[in-house]
């Protein structure tokens, strides 16, 4: 499963909400696995402080549940 449908279809979606919507309904949005591909993404699109802290505590509970 890679992260994006993880978080969609598995996160704790009142932790993770606006970030989850953001990703859901972004259909350019990599559907990968890797940390960095999906970093520059976000810094690529402009993401925010907020944004991009939220996808990194959401890759760190991804890794820890997908080991």
């Amino acid at each position: 499963m890679t992260f994006k449908n993880w978080l969609i279809n598995c996160s704790d979606y009142s932790k993770y909400g606006w970030l989850t919507a953001d990703v859901e309904n972004d259909k350019t949005f990599p559907n990968t696995d890797s940390y960095l591909e999906m970093m520059i993404y976000l810094m690529e699109n402009n993401a925010g402080e907020m944004s991009t802290r939220l996808f990194k505590e959401a890759y760190e509970e991804y890794k820890e549940v997908s080991q």
